[in-house]
C-alpha cells in the first residue's frame, strides 16, 4: 500500500479487511435486489474505479506542487 493511504482496520492475509467484505457483500445484495442487472453493477464498479483513479492522480498532481 502506499505511504499516503492509511487503513483503520487491521487487514487479513489477503489483504483485506473484513469491514471491506460486508460493505462489498451489502451493496450487491442491495442492487441486484432493487434490479440491476450484472452490466449495471459492473459499470457502477467501473465508473468507482474512474472516480477514485482521477482523484488519486489529482493528489498526486498537488503533492508534487507542493
Amino acid at each position: 500500500m502506499p505511504p499516503h493511504i492509511t487503513t483503520l482496520y487491521p487487514r487479513s492475509a489477503d489483504g483485506r479487511t473484513r469491514s471491506t467484505r460486508i460493505l462489498a457483500n451489502s451493496l450487491f445484495r442491495e442492487l441486484t435486489s432493487h434490479g440491476y442487472s450484472t452490466c449495471q453493477i459492473i459499470d457502477l464498479a467501473s465508473e468507482l474505479l474512474e472516480l477514485l483513479t482521477a482523484s488519486m492522480r489529482s493528489a498526486a498532481r498537488e503533492r508534487q506542487a507542493a
